[in-house]
């Protein structure tokens, strides 16, 4: 089940909130004890993370198709596609790859379950009967999630340095192909970057291919990456032209770039606003998208170097909050907030929820308790229009929460798998 993309977060009763896992998406079938992971696009991944075959020990079912996310973790908790792409092509791994870039299966939701499947229930059912059946560990986690509030999880993923969340009807079906039930709400940035040249377009029917780009540190031209996606046909001709007439032989960037298509340079008059999502380990940008030429700057004839751009000159900084990179020096911004109209289901009878900070360790594992603090009345949240009664464990972090029906009774997945808790293999002949 694959997530659209929507701009603007949003908070509302009726939707639970994940974090973004920045890794390798794959759906974990076990039986009798074997494991078999596949992708996206339905190839056999598992002899490419042995480190997660202990996975069925771990689950309290005989018979399982788990989705969840291949990720690997930095030292902060943050996962990282950058030390994840070391694992994801070797399909062998040696030993002491597995030990210096260990993967974390993060598994979010339940689709089949010792003869039942699960894909018409309830989202929040198939979730709790996975937190319950699921013995946790630094090898595999359960993906925690937020209810109605998405904008609170939004702004603390920003701040974290996270990719962004995933949005979902709490009450939706699994269903195999891209759904609006479920929406992903990315985390981009913006920074203004100096062109420096542009390479050779692999159709004739493009002027060019993409733009060659590059951050100021001191008086040296830093290269950061390209930008090829982002431009309509009259932004093409405009730039085409422009940049035709900055032509120079000679690289404006204190190394040349390696390059896959032919570079051609130009004098570093030019600056481009460039969304991206985040920066890879050599300081390039990642998933580059052009904005706009901002207004202002070297493209409206005040060349970047010495004399700098009308903009206040600071050092980049990936995200609000976070600490100041040390290798540029333009002028950077924050992505445009854009507006995304969603429907509003009814907010009565929703439970209140008290906010609160404390420390944590893994930003990404620990991100619910760190902001979170119930402070219900009752013995449990009451969610509108489905009807479900949430019961909370008195120990934080213990998948031991129920769910059911408060006007038909214990639900189906309730009563087959009433008994089961995180390690414990019940039931399995039946």
């Amino acid at each position: 089940m694959l997530a659209t993309l929507a701009d603007h977060p949003f908070s509302d009763p009726n939707w639970l909130f994940e974090i973004k896992w920045d890794g390798v998406r794959a759906l974990a079938r076990i039986e009798n004890g074997d494991l078999a992971l596949r992708s996206r696009n339905a190839i056999d991944i598992t002899k490419r993370y042995p480190e997660l075959a202990s996975l069925p020990d771990a689950l309290a079912a005989r018979q399982a198709v788990i989705d969840g996310e291949i990720v690997a973790l930095d030292a902060q908790g943050h996962s990282s596609f950058e030390r994840l792409q070391e694992r994801m092509h070797v399909r062998a791994p040696s030993e002491n790859l597995v030990a210096q870039m260990p993967a974390v299966y993060f598994a979010f939701d339940l689709l089949y379950c010792d003869g039942y499947d699960l894909r018409d229930a309830p989202l929040l059912e198939r979730k709790q009967l996975l937190q319950r059946l699921l013995y946790t560990s630094g090898r595999f986690r359960y993906a925690d999630h937020q209810l109605e509030h998405g904008k609170e999880l939004f702004a603390l993923a920003e701040q974290n340095g996270l990719e962004g969340i995933v949005a979902k009807r709490a009450d939706s079906p699994y269903v195999s192909d891209r759904s609006a039930y479920w929406v992903k709400l990315k985390i981009t940035k913006t920074v203004d970057a100096v062109v420096g040249g542009w390479t050779e377009a692999r159709t004739p029917a493009l002027p060019f291919g993409s733009l060659l780009l590059g951050l100021y540190e001191g008086k040296k031209l830093r290269f950061i990456g390209h930008v090829g996606s982002g431009f309509d046909a009259k932004k093409l001709k405009e730039l085409s032209s422009r940049l035709k007439e900055l032509a120079t032989p000679a690289s404006p960037f204190d190394a040349v770039p390696e390059t896959n298509e032919k570079p051609s340079w130009v004098t570093s008059a030019l600056v481009a606003r460039v969304k991206f999502s985040g920066w890879t380990q050599e300081h390039a940008l990642r998933h580059a998208v052009f904005h706009r030429a901002p207004r202002g700057c070297a493209s409206h004839g005040l060349p970047m170097g010495e004399r700098g751009c009308r903009y206040k000159r600071a050092r980049l900084h990936s995200s609000r909050g976070s600490r100041a990179r040390k290798s540029s020096a333009v002028c950077s911004t924050q992505e445009p907030r854009l507006k995304m109209s969603c429907s509003r289901g009814a907010r009565n009878g929703h439970h209140r929820t008290g906010w609160q900070t404390s420390a944590a360790k893994q930003p990404e594992q620990n991100l619910f308790s760190r902001v979170r603090s119930y402070q219900a009345k009752s013995s449990g949240l009451l969610l509108p229009r489905s009807g479900f009664h949430f019961a909370l464990s008195a120990r934080p972090g213990f998948g031991s929460a129920t769910l059911s029906r408060r006007d038909q009774g214990p639900s189906l997945l309730s009563k087959r798998f009433a008994g089961r808790r995180p390690g414990v293999v019940q039931n399995r002949a039946d």
